[in-house]
């Protein structure tokens, strides 16, 4: 399915979450079940702008539109890599600090493990506002992507996708992790 032909958009990697409600708002008019509409063509419209306001599946059906073969090339800068051990890390420290919650016993043992707990919550905000940021960074480069396609060039395009494949891995991760945290704190 083409998720820009389903909303009424052109094809182009550059669109606001702005212009994909408005095109969603639109196109969903009189579609959803409550309003006469049926429940299959609603689903479709949903799922188009959902395809459309995930950066990585709008780049990945675009290079799809484009004929372009999607593969995973396996390799990552150096950038990638030094947040995935970061990430890393920390998800290993979130999962050994709540493991350690079973054990506490005492009061002071208790607000110790509270403690570092909130150290953990830190960090991990930290990291996702830094995956956050990477990612507006990496969806701002899709005017200059979709120039490069102008000239046959996806390389760039490919390689971004790499990029955004992991920042939406570490940021799924993270949030679930935080959300462990919440738990174990409250």
């Amino acid at each position: 399915m083409n998720h820009w032909e389903v909303l009424g958009l052109p094809v182009q990697l550059a669109l606001t979450p702005e212009e994909i409600e408005a095109a969603f708002r639109a196109a969903s008019e009189g579609a959803h079940p409550d309003a006469g509409g049926e429940a299959g063509q609603f689903e479709r419209l949903r799922e188009a702008h959902d395809g459309l306001r995930d950066e990585y599946q709008r780049l990945e059906q675009w290079l799809r539109e484009n004929d372009v073969a999607v593969a995973h090339s396996g390799a990552v800068s150096e950038e990638v890599g030094g947040m995935f051990g970061r990430v890393s890390e920390v998800l290993a420290g979130v999962d050994d600090w709540l493991g350690k919650g079973e054990s506490v016993s005492s009061t002071l043992g208790k607000a110790l493990w509270q403690k570092e707990g909130f150290a953990w919550k830190s960090r991990v905000e930290e990291l996702l506002q830094e995956v956050n940021d990477w990612q507006e960074r990496v969806t701002a480069t899709f005017p200059k992507l979709e120039e490069l396609a102008r000239s046959g060039d996806f390389a760039e395009a490919l390689r971004v996708r790499g990029e955004l494949g992991f920042l939406r891995k570490w940021k799924a991760q993270l949030q679930a992790h935080y959300g462990k945290l919440w738990e174990g704190l409250v």
